[in-house]
Parts: C-alpha cells; sequence; structure tokens
C-alpha cells in the first residue's frame, strides 16, 4: 500500500505506519523441501509517494550472540538480504541490499556496488527475543523502467535471512549450509525460497504490486 506518512526512522516497529502495511510472514527454508524454517521471521512493507519502506522483525532467542557490526556488511553477520527488480523482467539485472542486524549496508545493482547506496537507510532495534531493522529505498535511487504500465506491473521481489549458528542450535537438515570444516553453519530462510542454495535466482522470487505506481 501507499500511505501518506512516513514512518520514524528508528527501529521500533510500533509506528502506526507499521499497523497499516502490509505482511509478508511465511519464510521457509530457501533450500525447499519439507523441513521448517528456524526463528520466525515477519516483513513489513509499505510505502509513501517517493520511497520503500520494509519493516523486519527476527526472532532469535540469543540477542547477545548477534554477529555483525554497524559499519560493515558480512556474510557471517545475522543480516537480510532484499532483491527488487521493477518490471517483471525474471532475469538480471536487480538490486540487491545487504544489511545485517546492527543496520550496516552494502547495496549493489546487477551485481556491482551501487553508487546511490548512500540514499538507502536502515534503522536497527531490539525486542525481547527479536531484533528489528527499518529500511527506507528512496525510487529515485533505484533503476526503474521508464515504461509506466511496467511500474503499475507486478515487481520482482524476494527476502532471505541469513542466520550463523548461535548458542543452543542444533545442527538440522533442510536448511542449512554446511561449511567445509562442518562448523559453523549458516540457516538461510526466504520468503520465495529459491531452492537451492543462492538468493541470486531471479526466476525464483516473488512479486510485489506497488500501489504508488498503480494497480
Amino acid at each position: 500500500p501507499r500511505l501518506d506518512t512516513a514512518p520514524a526512522l528508528d527501529g521500533n516497529l510500533e509506528d502506526e505506519f507499521w499497523k497499516r502495511a502490509e505482511k509478508l510472514a511465511d519464510f521457509r527454508p530457501n533450500t525447499g523441501g519439507p523441513n521448517r524454517a528456524g526463528p520466525r521471521t515477519e516483513a513489513l512493507i509499505a510505502s509513501t509517494q517517493d520511497t520503500l519502506y520494509l519493516g523486519l522483525r527476527c526472532q532469535e532467542k540469543d540477542l547477545a550472540g548477534l554477529l555483525g557490526k554497524a559499519q560493515e556488511f558480512s556474510w557471517e553477520d545475522d543480516g537480510l538480504e532484499i532483491f527488487i527488480q521493477a518490471g517483471n523482467r525474471p532475469t538480471e539485472p536487480y538490486h540487491h541490499i545487504q544489511v545485517n542486524a546492527s543496520g550496516a549496508l552494502h547495496v549493489e545493482y546487477h551485481r556491482a556496488e551501487l553508487t546511490e547506496a548512500g540514499k538507502f537507510k536502515a534503522a536497527a532495534g531490539r525486542e525481547k527475543e527479536a531484533w528489528t531493522l527499518e529500511l527506507a529505498i528512496p525510487f529515485a535511487s533505484l533503476t526503474l523502467p521508464k515504461d509506466e504500465k511496467a511500474l503499475a506491473a507486478p515487481w520482482r521481489f524476494n527476502i532471505v535471512r541469513l542466520r550463523p549458528m548461535h548458542k543452543g542450535d542444533k545442527k538440522v537438515g533442510g536448511a542449512v549450509k554446511l561449511t567445509a570444516q562442518g562448523e559453523p553453519y549458516n540457516e538461510e530462510s526466504a520468503w520465495a525460497p529459491t531452492e537451492c542454495e543462492s538468493g541470486h535466482m531471479p526466476h525464483m522470487f516473488g512479486f510485489l504490486v506497488v500501489d504508488a505506481f498503480g494497480k
């Protein structure tokens, strides 16, 4: 949905904006299969006329063990990947946003670092047994099709959660990737599972209709 007032970007998901946002909650193992994903992930999504906003709530009992520094993103962090491609083309190029539990951002377009990345904003927060993120993505900083019909059509979209092993975890099958040494593992869950060990599968992304550009 398109809403009139932007949220306060402070990592708190109690803002009235998020109560009116669309909820994406059925995250499953990215590799597919019958196994249940680990700690629950919930995404909230809405926009103003000029900015797309994501609110993310990632359940985690071991908040003290969260990995990731605010200054930089690493693949070993607790974090998220967001994939956005306006225009419904099931191929590259697309935007790839990486953000960790401390709010450190790395943004790419067509596998190269995006020069507009400084205009993307993230704020991290904490709840009881969950970490949260708010993310602001200006439409003007995205590469969008000039065709209004393509903008109004469903976009390709996905969210993948990256979760390294935490204290008290047990190894489970299906949703985990083991290193050559067997430790640690990364559990990847996704809103639209790509059914392989990579999130870079645009033909497997889900669909997003952005009301700011019409229905």
